[in-house]
């Protein structure tokens, strides 16, 4: 479900129209939540290449721009701590900065918030 956030009231909305925008959002991020959760898969599978060894540079573009659409994705549907942990990885995987402890602490943290 979509969390609460202050954009309703800084658009100056009625209650009405936050009640549905709040719907529709809800509706939107139910038939995205699929699509999501694949990328989640692609990135936990990007992170067991990168243990492996078998990681190459096309593999690391492809996975920074999977944690770019996860970030923004979510931080559309207003899941700020995964879109905040989706970020990290993307920043971490642009930055080639391969902490891999880190990166699947980060993609638990993106599952859950996904998963809520």
């Amino acid at each position: 479900m979509v969390r609460e956030n202050k954009m309703y009231n800084l658009l100056g909305m009625n209650e009405e129209r936050q009640q549905r925008l709040k719907q529709v959002l809800a509706e939107m991020w139910e038939q995205s939540r699929p699509e999501t959760l694949e990328r989640v898969k692609e990135l936990e599978t990007a992170v067991e290449a990168l243990s492996q060894g078998t990681w190459s540079e096309a593999d690391r573009l492809r996975a920074e721009g999977t944690a770019h659409k996860l970030a923004g994705a979510l931080g559309t549907y207003g899941i700020r701590e995964g879109s905040l942990a989706a970020r990290e990885v993307e920043v971490r995987f642009a930055e080639a900065s391969y902490d891999l402890a880190r990166l699947q602490e980060l993609l638990k943290q993106v599952r859950a918030a996904v998963e809520k």
